[in-house]
């Protein structure tokens, strides 16, 4: 995670100092207050950092400060990613809360921006190990949807699975749509891997069916209801991931036509404990597999 030190270096003051003492293999999240505290995330625990043995306080002109280094010089140029709540840098998502201004019943900006929170990215070797057995059955794809609670490890085990894949041992051509810019797979170890960088995921998606002939199409945290689009007839295995606390609220929140979700073969929860993930792998009538 050697861009992290990047990340860091955006930073200013006492923030930079305390960013840099993290250790970030250990967490999962980090955010910034303006004019408040410092709290890091792991195994849903929060805790605050601290200097000189006292919660540290983030000024708001060092926040303000780091916000505009963060984004080049000029918050304008991401003005488009702040509506949407988040944006990418160096493979680091960092989401942001502030004050919408709305004009003609839509968002047109974010200001005064007053939390920062910044994703950190696991690159795990091995993570979906345990589930590819059920994804690569006898030599053929299957189409799943991996869910969990936010920093459940989904967007690990979907990189892992890219690289995997997409590796000369199982020579599967994949094509990642990768919206967020944050998947970020090794393509020196994943050959067979295309990716849709920064794409409108639904574009993205119309685009690899018609002229990529993929074997796997992933996608992280999808956001429209693909139940309602011709891919599901398109034959092409689909993994992709969403947020659901359990496989009956992915049922009840995620698909509002149960008859479409026969194109999806596995519904793999996933949750991190002790940072390691753990699955629990169900098939469509809810009975766990594994």
């Amino acid at each position: 995670m050697k861009d992290f030190d990047k990340i860091c270096n955006a930073f200013f003051g006492g923030t930079r100092g305390i960013l840099r003492e993290i250790d970030i293999n250990r967490i999962s999240d980090i955010i910034i207050y303006r004019g408040g505290v410092i709290c890091t995330v792991s195994d849903g625990k929060n805790t605050v950092a601290c200097k000189n043995d006292k919660p540290y306080i983030c000024p708001p002109e060092e926040f303000d400060k780091s916000l505009i280094s963060l984004c080049g010089g000029s918050v304008w140029r991401y003005s488009d990613e702040f509506i949407n709540g988040a944006f990418s840098l160096f493979g680091y998502r960092i989401g942001i809360i502030g004050r919408a201004v709305f004009s003609d019943g839509k968002i047109k900006n974010i200001c005064d921006i007053s939390s920062l929170h910044i994703r950190i990215p696991r690159r795990q070797k091995g993570a979906s190990n345990a589930i590819l057995p059920y994804i690569l059955k006898d030599g053929i794809l299957h189409s799943a949807i991996i869910f969990s609670n936010p920093g459940g490890g989904k967007t690990t085990v979907l990189r892992d699975l890219c690289e995997q894949l997409a590796s000369l041992k199982y020579s599967k051509r994949v094509v990642l749509i990768d919206s967020q810019n944050e998947i970020l797979p090794d393509l020196k170890t994943a050959p067979l891997c295309s990716v849709f960088s920064e794409y409108p995921q639904e574009c993205a998606l119309k685009i690899a069916k018609r002229t990529q002939n993929p074997d796997l199409i992933v996608c992280d945290e999808i956001n429209f209801d693909i139940s309602k689009t011709s891919f599901i007839y398109s034959g092409i295995p689909l993994i992709f991931s969403t947020h659901a606390q359990s496989f009956d609220m992915l049922m009840r929140s995620f698909f509002e036509d149960k008859a479409k979700i026969s194109f999806i073969d596995l519904f793999i929860m996933t949750k991190i404990k002790d940072c390691k993930n753990i699955f629990t792998v169900y098939n469509a009538n809810g009975d766990v597999m594994n």
